[in-house]
């Protein structure tokens, strides 16, 4: 949930259970309980509510994004592999070698972009 006792300003209002990895976060921006950004940029006046799962992503600037909304989730790249479980590319995971990066990478290429001025209601799941 939001903070609405505190004033936002130029450094994002991020809540302590909220994890932000390699990500640009614009002025005003809240984020609630509990989300989850990693290579992500969300713009300026934009939050989100909490509980959300983003990576990958593009996003505008006054984004309002309710609770549990999932952004670019994790894309399983069928027509690369027959097997589709973690040991196939989080290898080092599991003690059978070095990661495969390239499906990384692949990730990395289909991002999601939403626009400014978007609105994602609860639960919403949207890919890149």
């Amino acid at each position: 949930m939001l903070d609405f006792s505190k004033t936002l300003g130029p450094e994002p209002l991020i809540h302590p259970s909220s994890r932000v990895k390699d990500c640009t976060l614009g002025a005003y921006v809240e984020l609630g309980e509990n989300c989850v950004l990693e290579e992500t940029v969300l713009g300026d006046y934009s939050y989100c509510f909490g509980g959300n799962d983003i990576i990958y992503a593009e996003i505008g600037r006054f984004a309002s994004l309710a609770s549990n909304v999932r952004i670019n989730p994790v894309q399983h790249p069928a027509h690369l592999r027959a097997a589709q479980h973690h040991f196939t590319y989080r290898c080092s995971h599991y003690g059978l070698g070095q990661d495969d990066d390239s499906l990384i990478a692949w990730r990395r290429e289909r991002r999601a972009v939403l626009g400014h001025d978007v609105w994602v209601g609860h639960n919403a799941v949207i890919m890149g």
